[in-house]
C-alpha cells in the first residue's frame, strides 16, 4: 500500500505540471494562430505526452513552475505529501491516513474501470468490423488506392475493405491497419473525391496517429481524474485531423485545394458523425472543427516553410519552460542556513564559554587577593624588619601594594589576573631577586 501511495503522489504531481503545460500550449496557439503551420499545432500536444511519462527532469530557473509558485518537484512530491500528512496527524493521524488511503483506492478503481471499458469498446468494434467488412475487389478503386500510397510514400501493407453499416471512412488497427470504406461512399463519390479520402486516411497512417492516440489514451486512464488532460486529448484529436488535411493537401496540386474542402463538406452533410474510438481515426468531425479545417484549406500554401523556424523556436521555448522541473531551493538554501546556524551556535557557545571562564577567573582572582589578616601583618612586619637594609632605600616605591591595587582595579578583566599568581608564586623564595627594584622578601 505504501508503494501505491508513492505512485499516486507522483501521478498527482505530474498531472498538475501537465495541466500547466496544456494552458501554456493553448495560450501559445491563440497568440500565434495562423502564423504556425498545422503540423506544429499538433506537435505541441506531443509535449504533453512527454511531460506525463518523464520520471524526472532537469531543474531550471526558467521553468514555468517557478513563475507560478509551484516549487514541488517530482522527486519531492512524495516527501511533501508525507510531511503534510504528518503535520495534520497531530490532531487526527488515523483519520487523515484513512482518507488518503481511500483516495488511492478510488483512483485505482476508476483506472481499472476505464481501462476495462476502453478495451471492451475497441474489441467490440473490431469484432463488428471483422464480421461486417469484406475486401474490395474493384480494380479501379484498388488502383486509385495504390496511387495514393505512392504519393504518400507508404510501403507498409494496408488492407482496403468496405462495410455496409459504417458511416464514414475509418482507418482502424495499429498492428494490422485497414481502411474501412462505407459502401454508400464508394458509390456516391467520384475518383477525385475518393482520392481526397484516401490521402487523408493515409496521412493518419504515415503519422502513426493510431499509436499516438492509444498511448495518450493509456495515460488518460492513469490520469482519469484530471479534466484538463481530457480537454487536451480532444484538442489534440482536432489538430490531428487538421494536420492530416495539410499533409494530404501537400500531395495535391494547388488548384485542387478547394475540391478537397468540398469533399469534407459533402461528407459532413450526407453522413452522420461516427462514435470516436481509440483505435480508429476518421475524416469527418464537428461543425466547429470543420470550419477550422475549411479556413486552413483556404489559407494553405504548398511548400510554405516561412514559419518553420518560428515553429521550432516555439517548441524549444515550451520544452524549456514546461519539460523542466522547478528549481528546488530546499537542497541548497536549507543546507546553507543550517551551516550558518551551526556557525552561529558555535560562536555563541564560544562566547558563553569565554564569559563563563572570565567569570570563574574573576571569582578566583577575588578569592586569591590577600586580605589584611593579623597573621599576614605580623609576617609582613617581620620580613620588613629582617630585610630593612635592602628595602629602606626604596620605601617610596611600594611595589607589592601597586600590584595588589592593579589586581583589585581590574577584577572584571581576565588578563590582569596573571600578576597576582606570580606574586603568590614568588612568596616561597628565600631572597628577593637582584636589581634596583627588589620586592618584599618572604617571611622566615
Amino acid at each position: 500500500m505504501e508503494n501505491l501511495i508513492d505512485l499516486f503522489d507522483w501521478v498527482w504531481s505530474v498531472s498538475t505540471m501537465a495541466s500547466v503545460l496544456v494552458v501554456l500550449i493553448v495560450v501559445m496557439q491563440h497568440v500565434l494562430r495562423h502564423r504556425l503551420k498545422p503540423r506544429w499545432h499538433y506537435l505541441m500536444w506531443l509535449l504533453v505526452i512527454i511531460r506525463l511519462i518523464l520520471p524526472w527532469g532537469p531543474e531550471s530557473e526558467f521553468s514555468i513552475y517557478n513563475w507560478i509558485g509551484y516549487t514541488d518537484a517530482v522527486h519531492s512530491a512524495v516527501q511533501v505529501n508525507q510531511e503534510e500528512l504528518l503535520t495534520r496527524a497531530v490532531v487526527s493521524e488515523s483519520a487523515a491516513q484513512s482518507i488518503y488511503r481511500n483516495l488511492v483506492v478510488v483512483w485505482l478503481v476508476g483506472m481499472c474501470f476505464l481501462g476495462i471499458y476502453t478495451i471492451r469498446i475497441n474489441r467490440k468494434f473490431a469484432r463488428k468490423m471483422k464480421n461486417e467488412t469484406v475486401a474490395i475487389t474493384d480494380e479501379r478503386i484498388l488502383e486509385l488506392f495504390d496511387q495514393c500510397k505512392k504519393m504518400m510514400s507508404i510501403n507498409k501493407p494496408i488492407a482496403l475493405v468496405e462495410s455496409c453499416n459504417l458511416a464514414t471512412p475509418t482507418l482502424f488497427g495499429f498492428v494490422k491497419p485497414q481502411l474501412i470504406m462505407p459502401k454508400t461512399i464508394l458509390n456516391s463519390l467520384n475518383d477525385d473525391q475518393l482520392q481526397h479520402v484516401f490521402l487523408h486516411e493515409l496521412a493518419h497512417s504515415k503519422r502513426n496517429d493510431i499509436g499516438v492516440n492509444w498511448f495518450m489514451h493509456a495515460l488518460l486512464i492513469i490520469h482519469w481524474f484530471n479534466p484538463v488532460l481530457w480537454y487536451a486529448y480532444r484538442r489534440m484529436r482536432e489538430d490531428q485531423e487538421i494536420a492530416s488535411d495539410a499533409l494530404a493537401l501537400s500531395c495535391l496540386t494547388p488548384d485542387k485545394s478547394q475540391d478537397y474542402g468540398y469533399t469534407l463538406i459533402k461528407l459532413l452533410e450526407n453522413f452522420s458523425r461516427p462514435v470516436q474510438a481509440v483505435g480508429n481515426v476518421n475524416l469527418t468531425g464537428s461543425k466547429i472543427q470543420l470550419q477550422r479545417r475549411i479556413k486552413m484549406i483556404k489559407q494553405f500554401k504548398a511548400n510554405s516553410y516561412r514559419w518553420s523556424f518560428l515553429g521550432i523556436a516555439t517548441m524549444i521555448f515550451i520544452s524549456g519552460c514546461a519539460l523542466t522541473n522547478p528549481k528546488d531551493s530546499s537542497t541548497s538554501t536549507p543546507l546553507q542556513s543550517a551551516a550558518v546556524s551551526e556557525e552561529k551556535v558555535k560562536q555563541q557557545e564560544s562566547v558563553d564559554s569565554n564569559a563563563t571562564a572570565s567569570e570563574e577567573t574573576s571569582k578566583a582572582a577575588v578569592s586569591v587577593v590577600p586580605q589584611a589578616t593579623p597573621s599576614d601583618e605580623k609576617s609582613r612586619n617581620a620580613a620588613s624588619v629582617e630585610e630593612e637594609p635592602k628595602v629602606s632605600d626604596d620605601k617610596s616605591r611600594p611595589a607589592p601594594v601597586a600590584s595588589e591595587a592593579r589586581v583589585l582595579e581590574d577584577k572584571p578583566k581576565a588578563a590582569p589576573v596573571s600578576p597576582e599568581p606570580r606574586v603568590l608564586q614568588d612568596k616561597p623564595r628565600a631572597a628577593a631577586p637582584a636589581g634596583p627594584l627588589p620586592t618584599a622578601a618572604p617571611a622566615e
